[in-house]
């Protein structure tokens, strides 16, 4: 049988867990709604570099790779290569889109270095950012 101070102890944990849940929740509403895996992808629209809007609804029927990345990002510039050779090997039933999350000026000096054939979209860097919304 458990002991009084322990029903309290468990009692109190089981009440900070809810209130911390809670929390979170209220965070997350806060700061807008995020997408979990194997979620639908949210109504996004975001301009390319010459500031055309492109949703992610006109990608409908096929699959997405969302890519997303900063200039300052040495992992993210490691990984663009292979995800253009991807593409250009797939494209017939799939999409890469890179996302980038970084100022269009440093995007563009970026791509005139290292250019890739998939569209590359200009993140919202304001709250909610296009990251947060993506579930990133």
């Amino acid at each position: 049988m458990m002991s009084r101070t322990s029903a309290w102890i468990l009692l109190l944990a089981v009440l900070a867990a809810a209130f911390g849940g809670w929390l979170q929740h209220r965070a997350r509403l806060a700061h807008g709604e995020r997408t979990a895996p194997g979620d639908m992808a949210p109504a996004l629209a975001l301009p390319d570099l010459d500031g055309r809007t492109h949703r992610l609804a006109d990608f409908a029927g096929r699959r997405v790779l969302i890519n997303l990345w900063a200039s300052w990002c040495a992992p993210c510039l490691e990984e663009m290569p292979a995800l253009n050779r991807a593409w250009l090997r797939h494209r017939a039933h799939a999409q890469v889109l890179g996302i980038a999350m970084d100022e269009p000026s440093r995007v563009r000096s970026l791509l005139a270095a290292h250019p890739v054939d998939y569209p590359i979209l200009i993140g919202q860097l304001e709250s909610p950012d296009t990251a947060s919304l993506l579930g990133d």
